[in-house]
């Protein structure tokens, strides 16, 4: 309470975790709302109690000077028109001025305070936030799970409720997608069918207190200096041009990196050996400079075919009642046109997807009065045993794979047990494991 009104500045002083020295500097200005006196020795100075007012609240706008005998013009401004106009005298104070705010200024309105003070003018604008929370639904998940089992029927419940809470009729779309793909491009739903208004309106004083046109006189402006001009014989080339770009024969390799070479050569790509005792190695092929006619080094056979696992030295496991995931879509689900019941409650039944990912679900609830809302959520789908496969994603005619895939325990204790890994036509779906020597 001791504290005088003006400008202050804070300092926070501290060390990370290096020991180096870290500092915070913020200015702030401390008044008195219920002075006469302005916080600053300033020529013009706004102030605006709250950022956000609802209808039937009451704005409090503080404007103030600390020249004497100052005449401001208070305007208010809403679509494209000055509702209010006053003029106020200011002698080294500052006074405050209350706004009723209304339901038609939904949408912001604007304050300007124009005013001049020693040849100089000050204009000075405000914009009061009145958002339209009267067209806003809240959007709350009664039923939820963020960890889903894939392939499981999920059923989650969402209510939807009005600005003051009670339950309302409403329309939902409803989608979930797998999140990763946000990687690629930001998913997000915009809806602004309210306007929001800034202001159109202000006093332009470009051209006050200059002169609009001058005259000047300079000596000898108009004196001409006579000088000799050369003219050098050139070779007369009738018509024949030869500037240009040259053309040198080679090949050109087009879309690579600066620094990079290509050479012709008569033997395959030479392919590094990978180390078969590590977990998710792969065969990584690599350009090097090599002279032409030398044979490249291939990769060596892996006859256990199987990484950081024990062979099951013959044994017979079936497999036959382990399912296969094969819903492997990116779009969980999407239903455009989900309606509420009396509650305000929409239900989605739904089947989980089968990939191992994170997703990302996006909810948006209309009305017929375009009251509107949204919401997001994520889950995962899991199990205590997971496997990811890692293969890779191209190959040539004579490439020798090296199929990877991590397995992940989520539970709390030691699991054991056998896994099989089968190759199929993409396009008949017929067992290929001979072609690609998997036993």
């Amino acid at each position: 309470d001791d504290w005088e009104t003006g400008k202050y500045v804070i300092t926070l002083k501290t060390k990370d975790k290096n020991e180096s020295p870290v500092e915070l500097i913020k200015y702030f200005t401390l008044f008195n709302p219920e002075s006469d006196n302005t916080p600053l020795r300033e020529a013009s100075w706004i102030y605006l109690e709250e950022k956000s007012y609802e209808p039937g609240e009451t704005a409090k706008l503080y404007i103030g000077s600390a020249e004497e005998d100052v005449e401001a013009l208070y305007e208010l401004e809403y679509d494209r028109k000055i509702i209010k106009k006053e003029w106020i005298s200011l002698d080294d104070e500052q006074k405050k001025i209350e706004i009723p705010i209304i339901e038609d200024y939904r949408g912001n309105v604007v304050v300007h305070v124009t005013l001049t003070v020693n040849n100089e003018n000050h204009i000075l604008t405000k914009y009061i936030s009145v958002p339209w929370s009267n067209k806003h639904l809240n959007i709350t998940f009664e039923t939820f799970r963020n960890k889903i089992l894939p392939g499981s029927n999920e059923e989650w419940k969402l209510k939807v409720t009005g600005p003051n809470g009670d339950a309302i009729a409403a329309e939902l779309l409803a989608s979930m997608y797998d999140a990763s793909l946000d990687a690629f491009a930001a998913n997000y739903w915009g809806f602004n069918v309210h306007p929001y208004y800034y202001g159109k309106l202000n006093w332009t004083t470009d051209n006050t207190f200059r002169a609009l046109a001058s005259n000047y006189y300079q000596e000898n402006w108009n004196t001409y200096v006579s000088r000799q001009y050369f003219y050098y014989p050139y070779i007369n080339n009738f018509g024949f041009y030869f500037y240009g770009y040259g053309y040198s024969d080679g090949m050109y390799m087009r879309g690579g990196r600066n620094g990079d070479v290509m050479y012709k050569m008569d033997s395959p790509m030479p392919v590094t050996e990978a180390i078969d005792e590590i977990s998710l190695s792969t065969a990584e092929i690599v350009g090097e400079e090599k002279e032409s006619g030398k044979t490249s080094s291939t990769l060596e056979k892996n006859e256990d075919r199987r990484l950081n696992g024990d062979s099951d030295n013959g044994s017979q496991t079936s497999f036959e009642e382990v399912p296969i995931r094969k819903n492997l879509n990116e779009t969980a689900f999407f239903f455009p046109e989900l309606k509420t019941n009396e509650q305000g409650e929409i239900v989605i039944s739904f089947t989980a997807p089968e990939a191992l990912t994170r997703w990302k679900f996006m909810g948006f609830a209309h009305t017929k009065d375009l009251k509107h809302g949204m919401v997001y959520n994520e889950t995962v789908t899991q199990k205590d045993l997971m496997i990811v496969p890692n293969p890779p994603r191209f190959l040539r005619e004579g490439d020798e794979m090296y199929f990877t895939a991590k397995v992940s325990n989520l539970s709390d204790g030691s699991l054991s047990g056998a896994a099989t890994l089968q190759l199929f036509d993409a396009f008949t779906m017929k067992p290929i494991d001979g072609l690609f020597e998997n036993n």
